[in-house]
């Protein structure tokens, strides 16, 4: 462990951070899918003000919210480029940031060496430990604010680790602003972890302030004083940058919290929200994970002073507060100013944390092997994907440190073949192979930085970026339909983007529809206004709430939230009738509506296929 300098990045790391970035970018990329469905029609609209002028949710976006910067930064730069080579752009910039924090981090913060940190980069991008609350997200799958916002807060985090607090402020400030949550709560761990190290700084702790003395005593005049000044410089940002101009918002409607908890948490989004409702399985997988951190974590402790191990425990006990206080809060006593901060997100933190002290302790097995079961026991973690990895390497962590072949009597090559069995076996069951393909070529890419083959390695990855760009859309060279990159809409070519250019082609632009609930790519693809979807919620407050009587009049009350309620709205809308068509046409103005092939209509079909047919609304419409 580093303890009295900061290790900078050579040609050769440079190399590989530039080099990993870009195949993360480009091996499963996508475009206008997913959280997109909400981001890209609001830059549309900001670089056209008349785009989809009758459709609610971009009129409602017009007031202050949390998209705003985000917005903004993207139409600005779509000023020079077009809108899927920003996101493009954007990806790999966002990709290649979280790479440097982590390799800055495994250095500087966990004292890894250069195998130590590249393993760290690899699986910090490349592998889905646990996702409790389907937000806890390291890197996500597609360019959203939170893709741009995680590397900052990260690095805030790290900052806090070496005592730097007004430093860790600045860069929570700047990374608030395409997503206020991670900024704010970061940088409030950063500087509480900050405030510690800074009490009682260490000269030869790599977590200390850099270029502190010795110190007999508690620094609290220097502590406080750092920790105040990064505490004024960020709660000052987030001021000006949030919380006056939410306040001015706000004025004009206001949600109150039994409206907003019915309406967020219980009906559109109770899977972020609710622990009740979040999957046993990525419970599972997160306790797995805490495990294997915490092994790989006594380990580390072994070659750090105990200052440096408790100051490392500091952000993972508040987040771990932050995340009970999520659950009486939401579940038991719900308090708006709780559900506001989403603690769950949280959870990325340690799960960089964790994979950042997993890949110093692997390095630190594989260069110094004890037994010839060490290496192949790594491999196999190293090898993990998606929610096989943690429970996988807490096995091969166990093992390594337990040896059990040294005093049950069975021999090594046996606990070793269970142990391959078992990994195998997960994952075929749990790995996603998109993941397990990108974790190869990873650690293709790690073998050539510590053997000094990177820059033939570098031609290869070269030859296989421009491979899976020049086949975005279709099938490639690697048969592995997540692997096609899809780089613009017209790489989309599912059943759903075909009826949204159908609809493009015989509706008028002014156009308003009614569609099933999970049709926002109509906006994208056929560039035609809609009613109401569920995907797309508008987070002002009063649209807000004409959201939530949208749905309820277009598709009815069902049971459930959710994935289960967008499931039930779907089953309903497939029953719709002409009568209930009409009075919505005379409500909200609909000119036109999107069927299923299955609903039984009589009104005039302008287009059909095998999955859904667009029909044409007999009743004038009327402007929003």
């Amino acid at each position: 462990m580093s303890e009295s300098r900061a290790f900078v990045l050579n040609g050769r790391d440079y190399i590989f951070v530039v080099l990993l970035a870009l195949i993360s970018t480009v091996l499963s990329y996508r475009f206008g899918t997913g959280n997109q469905l909400e981001q890209l029609p609001l830059i549309l609209r900001e670089l056209d003000t008349g785009f989809l002028a009758r459709d609610f949710f971009l009129s409602s976006a017009g007031e202050f919210g949390p998209r705003v910067y985000f917005v903004n930064l993207m139409s600005w730069v779509c000023q020079w480029l077009s809108l899927p080579w920003a996101y493009a752009l954007f990806t790999f910039l966002s990709d290649l940031a979280l790479v440097l924090v982590t390799h800055w981090a495994a250095r500087n913060v966990i004292g890894a060496g250069r195998l130590g940190a590249a393993l760290a980069c690899v699986m910090v991008l490349a592998v889905t430990s646990f996702n409790l609350g389907d937000a806890a997200q390291i890197r996500y799958a597609v360019l959203q604010p939170a893709s741009l916002a995680i590397p900052g807060a990260l690095w805030a985090i790290g900052l806090g680790l070496r005592g730097r607090a007004i430093a860790a402020a600045c860069v929570a400030a700047l990374s608030s602003l395409p997503h206020p949550l991670y900024g704010v709560e970061a940088g409030a761990i950063a500087l509480g972890t900050a405030f510690f190290v800074l009490l009682a700084p260490a000269p030869t702790d790599g977590l200390a302030r850099e270029g502190a003395g010795p110190g007999a005593g508690l620094a609290w005049r220097h502590a406080l004083v750092r920790t105040a000044s990064g505490a004024a410089i960020l709660g000052v940002f987030i001021a000006v940058f949030w919380v006056l101009p939410y306040q001015a918002a706000l004025r004009v409607d206001h949600l109150s919290s039994q409206e907003l908890f019915d309406i967020l948490v219980h009906f559109r989004s109770p899977h972020h929200y609710l622990p009740g409702v979040f999957r046993p399985a990525d419970y599972v997988a997160t306790v797995f994970f805490l495990l294997a951190g915490g092994i790989a974590f006594e380990r580390w402790s072994q070659t750090v002073s105990p200052r440096a191990s408790y100051l490392m425990l500091l952000p993972v006990l508040v987040v771990l507060i932050g995340c009970l206080g999520g659950y009486l809060f939401t579940e038991i006593w719900p308090l708006r100013a709780v559900l506001t901060l989403q603690p769950f997100r949280l959870l990325s933190i340690i799960q960089w944390l964790g994979l950042m002290l997993m890949g110093q302790v692997l390095a630190s097995y594989w260069l110094r092997p004890a037994s010839s079961a060490v290496r192949p026991l790594v491999a196999l973690s190293l090898l993990s994907a998606g929610s096989a990895h943690p429970l996988v390497t807490v096995g091969s962590l166990g093992m390594l440190r337990l040896q059990p072949w040294r005093w049950t009597g069975i021999p090594e090559y046996l606990w070793l073949v269970v142990a391959t069995l078992v990994a195998v076996a997960l994952w075929y069951a749990v790995a996603p192979l998109d993941e397990a393909v990108f974790l190869v070529l990873g650690l293709g890419l790690v073998a050539a930085l510590c053997y000094r083959y990177l820059l033939v390695s570098g031609v290869l990855c070269l030859a296989l970026v421009a491979g899976l760009a020049l086949g975005h859309g279709k099938q490639g060279f690697l048969p592995v339909p997540g692997l096609v990159p899809q780089f613009d809409f017209s790489d989309q070519r599912d059943e759903m983007a075909e009826a949204a250019r159908a609809a493009g082609l015989h509706t008028p632009a002014d156009a308003l529809f009614i569609t099933p609930p999970k049709f926002g790519l109509l906006r994208l693809i056929g560039q035609r206004a809609l009613v109401v979807d569920f995907k797309a919620i508008p987070l002002q407050d009063g649209a807000m709430r004409e959201w939530r009587e949208r749905i309820r009049a277009t598709y009815g009350d069902v049971d459930g939230g959710g994935f289960t309620a967008s499931s039930n709205l779907d089953q309903a809308y497939r029953q719709i009738d002409d009568h209930k068509l009409q009075e919505l046409a005379q409500r909200y103005g609909a000119s036109h509506a999107l069927l299923y092939a299955e609903t039984v209509t009589d009104l005039p079909v302008l287009y059909t296929d095998k999955n859904y047919r667009i029909v044409e609304l007999s009743l004038p419409g009327k402007d929003l």
